[in-house]
């Protein structure tokens, strides 16, 4: 690699845990200790950068036009894609906790979410087939 496909780069450097996430247009980049930032993929433009002040190894999650953050102790932040920082809600998933730990990011199929604790997995959706 050379230095012609380097398109840019951050001043602080990449997460440290998390992977960035991306929908073509932009990029979510998410530190464990909680700073969320939102940059333009074109040229690397800091459009945004928020923190949460809670401690997040999960990576982010992009689901349509929301970002999906899971803290540590199982609370999800749910935020809209755009050039500002706009919380859309605070989730917490469960009253106890997720086994007291949550690291591993979150998944999403069939509209569903697939959370994994530390003793417990949650499936978070509609129940099929009920009243």
């Amino acid at each position: 690699m050379t230095k012609t496909h380097i398109a840019w780069k951050t001043e602080r450097g990449g997460p440290n845990i998390c992977s960035p996430v991306s929908n073509g247009k932009v990029v979510f980049m998410l530190f464990s200790e909680g700073l969320i930032s939102c940059h333009r993929v074109k040229d690397g433009t800091k459009l945004w950068e928020k923190d949460l002040r809670e401690n997040l190894q999960a990576s982010p999650s992009l689901v349509g036009d929301k970002l999906y953050l899971l803290d540590e102790e199982g609370v999800m932040y749910v935020i809209e894609i755009g050039p500002e920082y706009k919380e859309l809600a605070e989730c917490e998933l469960a009253p106890e906790g997720l086994g007291k730990k949550c690291n591993a990011s979150p998944a999403f199929a069939d509209g569903r979410i697939y959370i994994c604790g530390l003793e417990n997995l949650y499936c978070i959706g509609l129940a099929a087939n009920r009243p």
